[in-house]
C-alpha cells in the first residue's frame, strides 16, 4: 500500500503501433489504493483470446493479489481457444515494490539508476526449465527458423522451435505455438503464472520497460532504453528497425541486404520513478 505517496515521484506513458494484425493491447491504470499498474497482452492466431481480454473490466481485476491468475482463469472459459491465444505481462507499481507477473514472452525489464537488475525469463525455448517440463508432458516440437538481431544494422538467423499442444484429427490441422506458457490454446501449455517482486529502495529511480515482442525482438544489444522519455519514442525507435534494411549474415554464405518481413504489432508501457530518500530532508 502506498504509504509515502508525497514521497513516490512517478512517471508513465504507453504506446501501441498495431500492424495489419493488431492483436496487441497495452493499459495502464491505478489501484483503489494509488498503486499503478500496467497490462500488456500479445495476442496470436485466431481472435478469440485477444478479444475476451478486450471485453474485461481490469479496474476490477487489478485489485486481486495475483491478476495473472484471475485473468487466466478467466480465458480457461471459454469453450474451445484451439489456435488462440496471447501473452500476458502485468507490473504493479507501489512506493514500496515493483511486481511483475507474466505467461508468455513478454518481456518486463526493471533498471536501479543505470544498471539494469530484471529481465523476465520468457517462457519460450531459450528457457532450459520450461523446454524440459514441456518435454516431461509428452508435448512435442516442430523445428523452425527467426531472425535475430546481433547490432543495429545486422541480424542473422537462428534455430526455434514450435510447441505442438494440439492437433484435429479429422483435418490433421495442428495447434501450435512458439512459447512454452500463455493464455489460450484450451490451456494445454499448462505452466504456472511467474511472478518477481523487487523491493524500491529510497533515493534511486527506477525505470521499468514492459513491452510484446514486437518491441523487444529489433532491439539491439547497444540500445539504451533508458535514453528514451516517453513508451512513444521507445516504440518509434522500434517501428524504425521493423521498417529499416539489414545485413544479413548466414555463416558460410556471403552478407545480404534486406528488410525484416512484415512487422509485429508493438505495445510498450514505460515507467520512471521512485522515492525520496528521507534522510535528504
Amino acid at each position: 500500500m502506498n504509504t509515502n505517496m508525497e514521497r513516490f515521484t512517478s512517471e508513465t506513458s504507453f504506446a501501441d503501433f498495431p500492424s495489419a494484425n493488431n492483436q496487441d493491447m497495452v493499459i495502464v491504470g491505478k489501484k483503489r489504493n494509488g498503486d499503478l499498474w500496467h497490462l500488456v497482452v500479445d495476442g496470436h492466431g485466431r481472435n478469440i483470446v485477444i478479444d475476451k481480454l478486450r471485453e474485461m473490466n481490469y479496474l476490477d481485476v487489478m485489485e486481486a493479489e495475483n491478476p495473472v491468475d484471475i485473468i487466466y482463469d478467466e480465458i480457461a472459459k471459454i469453450a474451445d481457444t484451439f489456435g488462440s491465444g496471447a501473452t500476458i505481462s502485468v507490473v504493479i507499481i507501489s512506493d514500496e515494490k515493483i511486481s511483475c507477473y507474466w505467461r508468455g514472452d513478454s518481456t518486463i525489464k526493471v533498471w536501479k539508476g543505470d544498471n539494469e537488475i530484471f529481465a523476465s525469463e520468457n517462457h519460450d525455448d531459450d528457457n532450459e526449465s520450461e523446454v524440459k517440463r514441456m518435454s516431461d508432458r509428452g508435448v512435442s516440437t516442430q523445428a523452425s527458423w527467426a531472425p535475430k538481431i546481433i547490432s543495429s544494422t545486422n541480424l542473422t538467423m537462428v534455430q526455434k522451435k514450435y510447441f505442438i499442444l494440439d492437433e484435429k484429427g479429422a483435418t490433421g490441422v495442428k495447434d501450435r505455438v512458439n512459447m512454452t506458457n500463455c493464455l489460450g490454446h484450451n490451456n494445454k501449455t499448462g505452466g504456472e503464472t511467474s511472478e518477481h517482486h523487487i523491493n524500491i529502495v529510497p533515493g534511486f529511480t527506477y525505470t521499468m520497460v514492459v513491452g510484446s515482442d514486437g518491441l523487444w525482438d529489433v532491439i539491439a544489444p547497444e540500445d539504451n532504453l533508458l535514453a528514451y522519455d516517453t513508451a512513444t519514442q521507445m516504440g518509434e525507435h522500434s517501428l524504425m528497425r521493423w521498417e529499416q534494411e539489414w545485413n544479413y549474415e548466414y555463416p558460410g554464405s556471403e552478407t545480404t541486404i534486406s528488410k525484416l518481413g512484415s512487422r509485429d504489432d508493438i505495445c510498450v508501457a514505460l515507467w520512471k520513478g521512485g522515492v525520496m530518500d528521507m534522510a535528504a530532508d
